[in-house]
């Protein structure tokens, strides 16, 4: 009988971990496998290069809060809640939707620049 390994998992969640800590750039294989407590050799046998391996680990986070996206970018409301709570990453705060009556504090639509002369150059 096949032996069941979670190896897969958690060189996916060790990589997005690092990537998310420093960059993809400055992670390395040796690191991911470190932190994934994995050999080398189990890394080569899920994935061909480290890019391969944050295809995946993109995609898995992405399937796991596609339905959270598409609740947040709906163009509909759903009916009864004035409110919603979303959260897209685990390392993201919630956030809150208010409705624009709650808001507080004076609304600017923009800066306002100074007015320029004809006398007046800009570079």
């Amino acid at each position: 009988m096949p032996r069941v390994s979670d190896m897969k998992q958690r060189l996916t969640d060790a990589a997005l971990d690092l990537m998310w800590e420093n960059s993809y750039g400055t992670t390395s294989v040796d690191a991911i496998c470190e932190r994934a407590g994995a050999k080398k050799g189990s890394f080569y046998y899920f994935f061909k290069s480290k890019s391969e391996l944050t295809v995946a680990a993109l995609e898995a986070e992405w399937n796991k809060n596609k339905a959270n996206m598409d609740a947040l970018f709906s163009p509909t409301i759903p009916s009864g809640r004035t409110e919603r709570r979303v959260r897209l990453h685990p390392r993201m705060p919630s956030v809150k939707h208010r409705k624009r009556s709650e808001h507080t504090g004076p609304r600017r639509a923009c800066y306002r620049r100074p007015h320029l002369g004809p006398e007046d150059k800009v570079f």
